[in-house]
């Protein structure tokens, strides 16, 4: 019992470093508008390879910073959506699916079926979100040290409004004053604000003058 508790309250503090949503239909909307990428991760309450997963490879400093700057990342138990877990075919957890989210629903990329170490699913994340050319198994004989990729983007107020809801790293900047580290996503009204705010960041908002 001790252990199971202790096991969520780490993954309650875990999810604080780069945060899990619940609902599907939110990481896909905040990962469409900051232009980042998807990751469903399905798991179940009692696997003990989810909590190795969690303990060992999500709590990686390194993990953390990519998924946070280029990731959104929902999780999934089966006895909340047993109707995903039968859509995307899981067979055993932890199993992660990637999706691009530039359309109107996410398109899957790939899937990861089980647990991979930190610097594995480092080169994991990596790949999946440059995509090079080069099969995976040639990608891994190089080294990559890509962290994220610097994107200033124009959104609708409404846009800006619904991230600022829904999405705790949001920060609604009005001077460089307001910045707080290079994984939030800063969202700002001056053109020139923003161009300064990319010099620190990896994600800035810039809300399209609509009038």
């Amino acid at each position: 019992m001790k252990w199971k508790i202790l096991v969520l309250v780490f993954i309650s503090a875990l999810a604080l470093a780069f945060h899990i949503y619940s609902a599907t239909s939110t990481a896909f909307n905040l990962a469409k508008v900051e232009e980042k990428k998807l990751i469903y991760i399905f798991e179940l309450k009692t696997c003990p390879y989810c909590r190795i997963f969690n303990l060992k490879t999500l709590s990686d400093p390194a993990v953390q910073k990519i998924l946070d700057i280029n990731y959104r990342v929902t999780l999934i138990y089966y006895d909340e959506n047993p109707k995903l877990f039968y859509e995307y075919g899981i067979r055993g957890t932890p199993t992660l699916w990637f999706f691009e989210t530039s359309g109107k629903k996410p398109k899957p990329i790939t899937y990861l079926p089980g647990f991979v170490p930190p610097d594995m699913f480092l080169k994991v994340l990596r790949y999946v979100y440059e995509l090079p050319k080069e099969p995976f198994k040639e990608y891994l004989k190089e080294k990559d040290n890509f962290v994220g990729e610097k994107k200033l983007i124009s959104v609708s107020e409404g846009e800006a409004e619904y991230v600022l809801k829904n999405d705790p790293e949001a920060i609604e900047a009005k001077s460089l004053k307001d910045f707080k580290s290079e994984t939030n996503v800063y969202i700002v009204h001056s053109e020139k604000l923003a161009k300064e705010f990319l010099k620190r960041a990896y994600r800035v908002l810039l809300v399209r003058d609509e009038k």
